[in-house]
């Protein structure tokens, strides 16, 4: 290929990104508008429903410990202005203790038999059968 051809590209190309960063500049202020208008209907509903807010918001941390792709981190500033920074803590150390404890009991009663289905355990309990019964 002639140099012209691979610097046509890089033009094409250079283009490409500048374009794309227009385009992104100009929808980050919808994006923008709309993100702050569900902060702020969140923020309103928190403030007008106390108990549910915080349960709601324990569940949520509870899932973002238990989901990888899931995050509690854009509903935060929104539960810092209503309850505070301190509070907002407790809750999310809270929702994702009460999310290891839900992973654990299901890797531990339901993680075997589900496992089970999809894959042989004899080396596995063969090995098992080998460790003494208290190990520390």
């Amino acid at each position: 290929m002639t140099s012209q051809g691979l610097l046509h590209r890089k033009h094409v190309l250079g283009i490409f990104f500048i374009l794309l960063a227009i385009l992104i500049f100009a929808v980050s202020f919808q994006i923008q508008d709309f993100v702050e208008t569900s902060f702020l209907t969140l923020k309103d509903f928190i403030e007008l429903h106390l108990v549910a807010g915080v349960l709601i918001f324990i569940g949520l941390s509870a899932l973002s410990s238990m989901v990888s792709p899931f995050s509690v981190i854009p509903f935060i500033p929104a539960a810092v202005l209503v309850w505070g920074p301190i509070p907002t803590i407790g809750i999310i150390l809270l929702g994702w203790v009460l999310g290891g404890i839900i992973s654990f009991t299901l890797a531990r009663y339901l993680g075997r038999p589900v496992l089970r289905k999809f894959m042989s355990f004899e080396t596995i309990d063969h090995y098992l059968k080998q460790l003494p019964e208290k190990i520390e």
